[in-house]
């Protein structure tokens, strides 16, 4: 492979009940809503007749369902470390709930008690953008959550 780096999309799931909520969602494994089922099914459509050379999908059924309704689960590898930030103590909640809480919290300066730090996420992250590097051609992700593609992006 030369000095040319894969084209990389991100894919965002499709929404969860939580979606709706504003409630942080790491590692609890919620489905898709009926307009997160359809939210997967517009995507594939946008990304119709788009070649990948590899796709990558989080194990959590958000991303894994999305990745199937939009067309790109056959052939798909499950890569565990695209599963969302470990929020522990801050699984479920919203961030106003947790400004109660801590005022000047942030995940990606703080990370979450009894979760994951930032550093934990950040080798998550290179892990991924490694295994990305080493693709002749684009690649699709499907990472269980947002916060997690934003430190893809910034590697």
């Amino acid at each position: 492979m030369g000095d040319a780096l894969p084209v990389v999309y991100i894919a965002r799931h499709g929404n969860t009940a939580w979606t709706h909520s504003g409630q942080h969602t790491g590692l609890t494994d919620l489905p898709l809503t009926s307009d997160g089922e359809r939210n997967a099914v517009r995507l594939g459509e946008r990304l119709k007749g788009m070649k990948f050379a590899k796709v990558f999908t989080s194990p959590l059924q958000r991303a894994f369902r999305t990745c199937e309704l939009s067309g790109f689960l056959s052939g798909a590898i499950t890569d565990r470390d695209l599963v969302e930030w470990d929020y522990g103590k801050y699984e479920g909640l919203t961030s106003a709930e947790i400004h109660r809480e801590r005022s000047d919290w942030d995940l990606f300066r703080d990370g979450a008690p009894g979760g994951e730090s930032p550093d934990q996420i950040g080798r998550r992250a290179d892990r991924v953008v490694e295994r990305v590097r080493s693709v002749a051609g684009d690649v699709l992700l499907f990472p269980a959550d947002i916060s997690f593609a934003s430190l893809l992006r910034a590697g």
